[in-house]
């Protein structure tokens, strides 16, 4: 059977210390991939599914480097890690993580156009 891909954003490849706080526990990992809307972190502590996290993510690339805090919950569950899609940020955090994004991906307009997409259909739910 072939796998469907959900994912809506470019996902890029990223190396950035993370924290995430839930409201019992303070995680730290390492992301090990980005995209607008989530990024998967490579950890040993498990989270729940569904769980509600505070992530703060340095961001290296293009510099300085900047400090972002986002809303996010755990959907994913792997061996090496959990994945998280975001589900609250601030324009000066998705214009900083739009620019690293597009950085690494090398298609600024595209990051920007599947954001877009992403925020029209979202209207109609």
């Amino acid at each position: 059977m072939e796998k469907v891909e959900r994912r809506t954003f470019v996902r890029v490849p990223f190396k950035s210390e993370t924290i995430l706080k839930t409201k019992d526990a303070r995680i730290e990992g390492t992301i090990n991939n980005l995209s607008l809307g989530g990024a998967f972190i490579n950890t040993q502590e498990r989270i729940e599914q569904d769980t509600e996290v505070e992530i703060e993510i340095i961001l290296h690339d293009p510099p300085p480097d900047v400090n972002v805090i986002l809303s996010a919950k755990v959907v994913r569950l792997a061996p090496k890690g959990i994945g998280i899609q975001f589900t609250g940020m601030s324009m000066d955090v998705y214009e900083r993580l739009r620019d690293v994004i597009a950085y690494i991906h090398g298609d600024k307009r595209k990051v920007v156009e599947e954001f877009l997409k992403y925020m029209d259909l979202k209207a109609y739910l």
